[in-house]
C-alpha cells in the first residue's frame, strides 16, 4: 500500500532535511549552556563533540533528528569553529550505529521532550483517525498530527511515519465508506454512474471530463452551456442522493476525493481493483460539482451585476 500523496516532492525534502538556518538563527540554536557544554565535554572526539552539538542545534530549530548524510556542511564548520577543533578532525561517516541514537536520547533530556515512540504512535493514530472520520483532508490531518506532538512536547517524527500513519487510518476510513456503498447502491445506481465514463460519440468525450472544467465566461452562450451542464449534475445528484446522504460526506471530505478526480485519467479509474472505489469517487464528484456549480453561478451574477453597474456609470 503506497502512502497518501500529502506533501509536495520539495516539501517532503524541505521537511526531512536540516533548515537552511539564517546566521542569526544559528548562533541561537548553537548556543551553549553549561549543561550543553558539559554532555559534549564528556566526549571523547571531534566527531562525535560536532554529531552531538549538530543534533541539538536543529532539534532545537525544529524539533527533529535528521540522518547523518544530510547535515549541512556550514553547520558542520559552524558547530567545529564554536567547539575550537579543526575541520580535519570530523570525520561524520564515524558518527553512527549507536552513537547518534544514544546523543539523541540525552538532547530529549535536556529539553525536557518526549521520545517519539510506539505509545505515541499509537496514540497519535487515535487522534488522526478522528480528524478522517470528519473526513478532514490528509494534509490538514499532517498539520494538526504536527501541533499536537508540538504542544505535548514530542520529538517530531520522519515525514514517511506520519504520512504512513495518515495512509492507514485514511484507508480504514475508506473502508467502511466502501461497505456503505455495497449496502446502498442499488443496480440502477451504478449503471447510472456507469455513464458519466462512456464517450459521447459526438465529442469523443465522457460526460465526466466534460464537467471537470468550468466555463468562467460570462457570455450569454457561456452561461446557457454551464447552466445545461449543471442540469444534468443536479439530475445526477438527485438521483443518487440516498446513497450519497448515506455516505454523510463533508464538503471538505467531497473536495479532497474530487480534486483526485479532476487529475485521473480514464484509465486510473478503469483500474481500481474494487469497483466499489470507483463508485465512491464518482459519488463525491457528482456531490462536489453540484455545489461547486452553484458558487459558480452566484460568481457570474455578480460579475454581471457589476459589470451593469459600470456600464451605467459610464453612461451617465
Amino acid at each position: 500500500m503506497s502512502n497518501l500523496y500529502i506533501l509536495t516532492p520539495p516539501e517532503q525534502q524541505a521537511f526531512d532535511y536540516p533548515p537552511i538556518l539564517p546566521v542569526e538563527t544559528r548562533a541561537i540554536c548553537f548556543a551553549m549552556d553549561n549543561e550543553l557544554e558539559k554532555e559534549i565535554n564528556r566526549l571523547r572526539t571531534a566527531t562525535n563533540k560536532v554529531g552531538f552539538l549538530l543534533q541539538y542545534g536543529y532539534f532545537k530549530a525544529c524539533k527533529r533528528f535528521f540522518f547523518m548524510n544530510r547535515f549541512r556542511q556550514e553547520d558542520v564548520e559552524y558547530a567545529a569553529k564554536l567547539l575550537g577543533v579543526m575541520i580535519e578532525d570530523i570525520d561524520l561517516s564515524c558518527y553512527k550505529k549507536k552513537m547518534p541514537v544514544e546523543h539523541q536520547k540525552k538532547i530529549l533530556i535536556l529539553f525536557d521532550c518526549k521520545l517519539f515512540d510506539d505509545d505515541a504512535y499509537a496514540w497519535l493514530r487515535k487522534e488522526a483517525a478522528n480528524q478522517a472520520e470528519r473526513q478532514i483532508e490528509p494534509k490538514q490531518i499532517f498539520i494538526h498530527l504536527l501541533n499536537l506532538l508540538i504542544q505535548n512536547n514530542f520529538e517530531i517524527s520522519s515525514y514517511h511515519r506520519l504520512a504512513e500513519l495518515i495512509t492507514h487510518v485514511y484507508y480504514e476510513f475508506e473502508r467502511g465508506l466502501l461497505t456503505k456503498i455495497r449496502k446502498e447502491l442499488r443496480e440502477k445506481d451504478k449503471k447510472l454512474l456507469d455513464t458519466l465514463l462512456n464517450e459521447d460519440d459526438a465529442n469523443h468525450s465522457t460526460l465526466l471530463n466534460q464537467l471537470k472544467t468550468i466555463n468562467q465566461s460570462t457570455k450569454p452562450k457561456a452561461i446557457q452551456a454551464s447552466l445545461a451542464l449543471f442540469d444534468t449534475v443536479k439530475d445526477y445528484f438527485l438521483r443518487l442522493k440516498p446513497v450519497i446522504d448515506s455516505l454523510n460526506f463533508s464538503p471538505s471530505g467531497s473536495a479532497y476525493y474530487a480534486t483526485w478526480m479532476q487529475k485521473a485519467k480514464l484509465s486510473q479509474l478503469k483500474q481500481f481493483p474494487e469497483k466499489e472505489k470507483l463508485y465512491l469517487h464518482l459519488l463525491t464528484f457528482i456531490q462536489h460539482q453540484f455545489y461547486l456549480r452553484q458558487d459558480y453561478f452566484i460568481d457570474v451574477l455578480l460579475k454581471c451585476v457589476q459589470s451593469g453597474k459600470k456600464h451605467c456609470c459610464q453612461k451617465t
